[in-house]
């Protein structure tokens, strides 16, 4: 199948994976010192699509067996490739079921004082149900505001902006 075949794709393959090297097993192997790796490549393909409005949001991604197919990678690579963007909160995995573009909801602006520093880091169990926050998708920290436990105050990223002053 090719990425024109996909259902309701308009998306034309255009990832080309230069300067292969035969490994051990005599199948072809990309990266090196020159070129990044095959499954950051698919990523950088696959998030451009996305940003730049070919894949939409809730559209289907190709299956990890169809992507390694159209661009001459291993299904491990292309599953590599896919937990990339699912990690920086692009896409939607879950496991028997298509990978998606994730929907982008509405966001809430935070104002924050002046001079706040801002981190990020992955939700607790407890954050994630109370939240609802899905895989892959981070929650940024005001390090110098505080709950009412002491801790630095959290929002999840899909729902919130933080804005320092």
């Amino acid at each position: 199948m090719r990425a024109t075949d996909w259902p309701g794709s308009k998306v034309t393959p255009t990832l080309v994976l230069k300067y292969p090297c035969i490994g051990p097993t005599g199948r072809p192997q990309y990266g090196g010192v020159d070129q990044p790796a095959g499954y950051r490549q698919l990523a950088d393909l696959l998030r451009r699509q996305i940003t730049d409005g070919d894949l939409a949001p809730g559209q289907r991604l190709p299956s990890e067996a169809t992507l390694a197919q159209t661009y001459g990678l291993s299904p491990v690579t292309a599953r590599r490739a896919l937990t990339v963007l699912r990690n920086e909160g692009l896409i939607d995995v879950r496991q028997g079921y298509p990978s998606r573009v994730r929907e982008v909801g509405p966001m809430t602006d935070v104002d924050l004082p002046a001079g706040t520093r801002i981190g990020g880091r992955m939700p607790t169990p407890a954050e994630r149900d109370e939240w609802d926050v899905p895989d892959g998708c981070p929650m940024l920290v005001a390090l110098d505001v505080l709950d009412e436990q002491g801790r630095p105050k959290a929002w999840p990223a899909h729902r919130f902006r933080l804005r320092p002053g």
